[in-house]
């Protein structure tokens, strides 16, 4: 009988474009992933979001940004904040994913570019540490 795998919980700001991708990425790498967000503005992820995550394979389009709650952060056996930031907001062992990654809210398509190279860098090395610990 196998174990049921971590809950993984993303979180960042609005929850429009970091989070969300990682937790996408995360997935494509058999890990049970969700996202989340501090605070929570917007209905949509953003369209260079939804842009930048298509070029990569990622639908983003139908993502709907959640905000963040106490029974979300229960239910994750791993709460992995995009930067230190939300981390430190997070508390409780809440470790930041990779060494952070930059928001690229508002910056344009290049920003996002960069910002999704670094989130897919950051969860492929997470997997890896997750695999090995059990």
């Amino acid at each position: 009988m196998s174990a049921e795998p971590q809950r993984i919980l993303f979180v960042c700001t609005g929850n429009t474009c970091r989070s969300p991708y990682a937790a996408a990425v995360a997935r494509q790498h058999g890990l049970n992933a969700s996202s989340a967000g501090l605070d929570v503005r917007e209905p949509a992820a953003t369209a260079d979001a939804i842009a930048a995550a298509r070029a990569r394979g990622i639908d983003l389009a139908s993502h709907a940004p959640r905000q963040v709650t106490a029974e979300a952060l229960a239910a994750a056996d791993v709460v992995v904040g995009l930067a230190e930031s939300h981390a430190r907001v997070l508390g409780n062992g809440a470790r930041v994913l990779g060494a952070g990654i930059e928001d690229p809210y508002g910056l344009g398509p290049d920003a996002y570019a960069r910002a999704y190279e670094q989130i897919e860098r950051a969860v492929v090395d997470l997997a890896k540490e997750l695999r090995t610990r059990g």
